[in-house]
């Protein structure tokens, strides 16, 4: 990368993928403790909030990508509250990133729809 940076990147959210890579499990109690404190807080960015699939609030992320309505249905790299695009749309690999972290959350991990 040159050494830029990106000011936009929520460490927060790395956390969550923690369990995912199998460095944590998903229901330790630190972990879980650690990532409830974030629960609540606004994301723009959309793989934010599939880092949050993996966390212990689940369902609440799937419904909220259920009602999304994205970019026409297309991911896209930056969202408001409601799932609307506001910037980057149309991306396909994060499209397969969403459709791959739904089906993670819903048949690894058991998350009720």
């Amino acid at each position: 990368m040159e050494g830029n940076q990106s000011d936009a990147d929520d460490p927060s959210a790395s956390v969550y993928w923690l369990p995912f890579f199998h460095l944590v499990g998903r229901d330790d109690s630190l972990y879980r403790r650690t990532v409830k404190q974030w629960e609540g807080s606004p994301s723009s960015l959309l793989v934010e909030r599939c880092a949050r699939l993996i966390g212990p609030n689940t369902s609440e992320v799937l419904d909220w990508l259920r009602r999304a309505p994205l970019d026409g249905g297309v991911a896209s790299e930056q969202v408001d509250d409601s799932g609307r695009a506001t910037g980057n749309g149309g991306d396909a690999v994060l499209s397969g990133m969403v459709a791959y972290m739904a089906w993670y959350a819903v048949h690894a991990l058991g998350a009720k729809v």
